[in-house]
């Protein structure tokens, strides 16, 4: 009976260091709460579990003070101790928390959210972060993945405010890559539902943009091509 409870056990933190090791291998780093979603635990046992594989070298922690909030990445041990043998071996970051703008912390978590919430949660596929994206791209998204259709979808956080001019010449990018077929549909997910609506109240104002040199009119045809999303709404109800 000891027995079974002790592999029961080390079975049990296996499967949560493998949980946690794959996705800080994706994103590098993250917030309790959000791995407390990927660990299926609370934020009480998520500590706990943080706190043990921290002992271990696998993971480490910083607190940012300007952001307020303490978070865990993955260290080089951590890295590899992840790799499965028939998993190819490629180059991953690693926590670096003097190389991380604190500016650009809740972006990449708001890219997180969006993934548990698709990819974990309502079978979307084939996601790739962008800074992992292959080749040039006029405007290479935060990420991109499958729908469960199998639409090619490009994935833009949006928390700041662009120029007009800098909407047209998004607008037109992603225009031009979904004629291409490289894309069906862009979704913009913002912080709430009142930014993405008056961001798609924005996108809907434009009527020409710039295309080979020239300005070209579109209409609310090629717009639709845009969907926006509320972050806590995304992937199922857009605007």
């Amino acid at each position: 009976m000891l027995i079974d409870s002790y592999v029961e056990k080390n079975a049990r933190i296996e499967m949560k260091k493998s949980k946690l090791l794959n996705y800080l291998k994706l994103f590098t780093y993250s917030s309790p709460k959000i791995l407390s979603k990927v660990l299926g635990l609370g934020l009480s046992g998520t500590y706990k579990t943080l706190k043990q594989f921290e002992t271990l070298g696998l993971v480490k922690s910083y607190y940012f003070h300007e952001f307020r909030q303490k978070l865990w990445g993955i260290t080089e041990k951590g890295i590899f101790n992840s790799w499965q043998e028939d998993e190819e071996i490629v180059a991953v970051r690693t926590f670096q928390p003097s190389r991380i703008s604190v500016t650009h912390i809740q972006h990449e978590l708001d890219i997180q959210i969006a993934y548990l919430a698709s990819v974990q949660q309502n079978s979307w596929s084939n996601f790739t972060i962008g800074h992992d994206l292959k080749g040039r791209f006029d405007k290479r998204p935060d990420a991109i993945a499958s729908s469960p259709n199998g639409d090619r979808v490009p994935w833009e956080i949006e928390r700041t405010i662009k120029s007009r001019k800098r909407i047209q010449i998004l607008i037109s990018n992603y225009l031009q890559a979904i004629k291409r077929g490289e894309y069906q549909w862009v979704a913009y997910i913002s912080p709430d539902k009142a930014f993405a609506e008056r961001l798609k109240r924005v996108f809907l104002s434009i009527d020409k943009i710039p295309v080979q040199g020239q300005m070209i009119s579109i209409s609310e045809k090629h717009l639709s091509k845009f969907r926006f999303f509320a972050l806590n709404d995304f992937p199922n109800h857009y605007l």
